[in-house]
């Protein structure tokens, strides 16, 4: 006879299998079970072989011949283990890392902000690094894009022109990068050129 001791269906990448044989004189075998890299046992089912490892929560089959799990790709998670793909998050959103456990790591893409699954575009004047907030430009700038992700993407406006760094680059503070025209100075049109 067979007596399984370990806990039936462990989320782990090990496990040990015990078995009693009585043929004779009663004989304790001992098997040490151990899934490759991001695979686990099936929850429920006494591990009897490697063979039975599935993908972990967060990862799924890469497509090969061989069962290898791969993380999640960004935009996408998986909540159970198992060898089924990942799951897309809602439109708009994405993670912010790979291998995503769960729908709550889905927030806003960049250049989308909101939350509770509402994403609405950044729009102009404003910046969106994903998830819940928007970030205004600085004054005497905005952006040509309403799905802006980033400070870098806020240019001076008519009117406005980038301040100076002493080598003459345009000075990218992160707070201010804008001065009026001098009197005597304009510029009608958008972007990071001087006033003449």
């Amino acid at each position: 006879s067979s007596d399984l001791r370990d806990t039936p269906g462990t989320l782990d990448e090990v496990a040990t299998v015990i078995s009693v044989h009585e043929l004779g004189a009663p004989q304790i075998y001992a098997q040490v079970l151990r899934c490759s890299e991001h695979l686990v046992f099936p929850l429920g089912l006494q591990p009897t072989s490697v063979t039975q490892c599935e993908c972990a929560i967060g990862h799924e089959p890469d497509g090969g011949v061989e069962l290898v799990c791969v993380p999640c790709a960004r935009g996408t998670f998986k909540v159970l283990s198992g060898n089924a793909p990942c799951t897309a998050c809602p439109f708009e959103q994405s993670t912010a890392d790979r291998g995503a456990t769960s729908e709550q790591s889905c927030r806003c893409r960049q250049g989308f902000y909101g939350s509770s699954g509402n994403c609405s575009e950044c729009g102009h004047g404003y910046w969106c690094e994903g998830g819940a907030g928007r970030m205004p430009c600085p004054n005497g700038s905005s952006t040509t894009s309403i799905m802006s992700s980033s400070f870098e993407e806020c240019r001076c406006d008519p009117g406005w022109q980038p301040i100076r760094s002493p080598s003459g680059e345009a000075a990218r503070n992160g707070t201010h990068r804008c001065n009026m025209c001098p009197a005597g100075f304009y510029k009608t049109f958008f972007g990071d050129d001087a006033c003449i």
